[in-house]
């Protein structure tokens, strides 16, 4: 792992994957327990009709919980259920969207760009970086695609009309600071989660 954490931070973490810590007994453990539950009940990726907006059961809400256990819980054999998990779900959406922007399942074309790559879009290049090895290379060819299709659409995003610096593709050039009332529109929601 890279993103937010490494390797070099698992065994500290794992340390404290007991249960003498009240957040790991009553937090962490219990949250993945409970979305163990949802996951074997069918509810996710099942129930998630996989829209730009609110649903219930965000499938990669989950592919994130137990992509981190994976990698923080004490015992291996766990660690291997979590990591698996993680896959799954995130291949469900995966080869989905690799389809294309249409209409389905996690194929809008403001599935990238909407609330719910707000709330919860930092999660796919999470858990793809948290379960990196267990991910083959068809699985990251796919993925591949479907990050390529989303951040052309995040780059070129018309959701609010302040959602990019104007000039697309421009990097550490004076003109993106030049209009300040842009400048102003760059910690607007949409544009710092197209960022």
């Amino acid at each position: 792992p890279r993103l937010w954490l490494t390797a070099a931070d698992l065994p500290r973490l794992r340390s404290w994957a007991v249960d003498s810590n009240p957040f790991w007994k009553n937090g962490l453990k219990v949250a993945a327990a409970a979305g163990k539950q949802v996951m074997d009940n069918g509810s996710v990726p099942g129930s998630d009709p996989g829209h730009p907006g609110a649903t219930q059961h965000p499938t990669e809400m989950y592919a994130q919980i137990f992509a981190f256990m994976s990698l923080v819980h004490p015992q291996q054999s766990v660690r291997d259920d979590y990591g698996q998990r993680a896959r799954t779900l995130l291949m469900a959406v995966m080869n989905e969207a690799a389809k294309g922007a249409g209409s389905g399942r996690f194929r809008a074309a403001t599935f990238s760009t909407y609330d719910r790559s707000r709330w919860h879009g930092e999660a796919f290049p999470l858990v793809v970086d948290w379960i990196y090895p267990r991910l083959s290379a068809s699985d990251k060819a796919t993925i591949r695609k479907v990050f390529e299709r989303w951040v052309d659409e995040n780059m070129n995003a018309n959701t609010t009309g302040h959602n990019h610096p104007t000039l697309v593709g421009l990097t550490n050039d004076p003109k993106l600071v030049s209009d300040t009332r842009a400048v102003r529109w760059s910690a607007h929601n949409y544009y710092t989660a197209h960022m």
